[in-house]
């Protein structure tokens, strides 16, 4: 629309490889290699890129498929399955789901540059990501549902259990404790004695302790049976 390059631009342009530059295909392996060339200065956001992509985009979802790989044959065993446990952690830190949708965002968001001549288009590469995003989570819920407990989830369930059990020890001691209360506050209630009494029976002790009154001496109490009613003492 802006019409032609005068003939006299054209050594330039093709100097600056203007035309190689606007129609190259990006991949992550040569943004990555782009990024981490210094060799025009060190620039710290292009190393926080390498990084995000290097490690959380590309090493980290192998190697949790590595362990969800190692999981699954332990669950195939049968024993429990402690590479799910390695592998829960770095599920949570892989981001090819991230990159991938980050893409799509910045592809879609770029077509009102079009205008002025930068185009942006998906290339096959998106859809391998996407597909590998996907298997990634398939594998992932499909360990998850049919392997053994993972060591962690053993560690959880004794634990469980130990505080059960210090649950239900609390609870005895608390119900022999109110047993016990109760039976010192029926002690201390003053008795009563049914029917004929004689004072072989009963210690001086038992007698007095049972009435809630001060050691006494033998002389100074006397005991009167009565033959329906209760025993009286008096002092």
């Amino acid at each position: 629309d802006r019409g032609e390059i005068p003939a006299a631009y054209v050594p330039i342009i093709e100097d600056l490889h203007i035309v190689e530059m606007a129609s190259s295909d990006v991949t992550i392996p040569g943004f990555i290699w782009l990024m981490a060339d210094t060799s025009n200065g060190f620039y710290l956001n292009s190393w926080i890129a390498v990084v995000l992509l290097a490690v959380f985009v590309v090493a980290l979802p192998v190697f949790d498929m590595i362990t969800l790989s190692i999981a699954a044959l332990q669950s195939v065993r049968g024993a429990c399955s402690s590479a799910f446990v390695v592998s829960e952690k770095v599920n949570k830190l892989a981001m090819l789901d991230v990159a991938s949708l980050g893409i799509v965002v910045v592809v879609f968001s770029g077509s009102i540059y079009k205008k002025k001549g930068l185009v942006m288009s998906f290339c096959p590469g998106l859809l391998g990501m996407i597909l590998a995003s996907l298997c990634n989570i398939v594998a992932y819920q499909l360990v998850k549902a049919y392997a053994p407990l993972s060591a962690l989830e053993v560690k959880d369930s004794a634990i469980e259990a130990k505080d059960c059990e210090l649950a239900k020890e609390e609870s005895d001691s608390q119900a022999s404790t109110a047993t016990l209360e109760s039976t010192g506050k029926d002690s201390s209630a003053p008795a009563t004695f049914m029917g004929p009494v004689t004072f072989e029976d009963f210690s001086l002790a038992q007698i007095t302790a049972s009435f809630g009154l001060p050691h006494v001496e033998a002389g100074l109490m006397s005991i009167v049976p009565h033959a329906e009613a209760s025993t009286k003492v008096s002092l």
